[in-house]
């Protein structure tokens, strides 16, 4: 079994819908993530480039204003939802030669703050 194992981090704001209290005003955050996929096969050698996940996350949330970038609530909860259907579209992809890949576990982790976290997986 292999296990890829991700830190990262990414700087946005949002403002929280049908929320009563200061989150539903426009603020920001520093998100860290720690995404983890584990699987019994590589594809050309790896699970996935990590480059790749670091670059699909940063399109989609680094320095962006969040409620703008998707359609739903911007809550810590669907962030991680939404991180990890782009961690499993990227891995899922079929290969040039319309190899699909072997089945794996992922999971993705998002903390808003130190020590605020939220965990996301199937």
């Amino acid at each position: 079994m292999y296990k890829l194992e991700l830190l990262h981090h990414f700087s946005a704001a949002h403002k929280l819908e049908d929320y009563i209290g200061a989150c539903s005003n426009l603020h920001g955050h520093n998100w860290d993530l720690k995404i983890v996929i584990k699987t019994t096969e590589l594809f050309k050698d790896m699970i996935i480039d990590f480059k790749d996940i670091k670059k699909a996350i940063d399109e989609r949330y680094d320095h962006k204003y969040i409620n703008e970038q998707v359609n739903f609530n911007p809550t810590a909860e669907n962030i991680s939802k939404d991180i990890f259907g782009l961690v499993r579209e990227l891995y899922y992809r079929k290969s040039e030669a319309g190899q699909d890949k072997a089945e794996a576990k992922i999971t993705v982790t998002v903390w808003e703050s130190n020590g605020a976290s939220i965990t996301y997986s199937e």
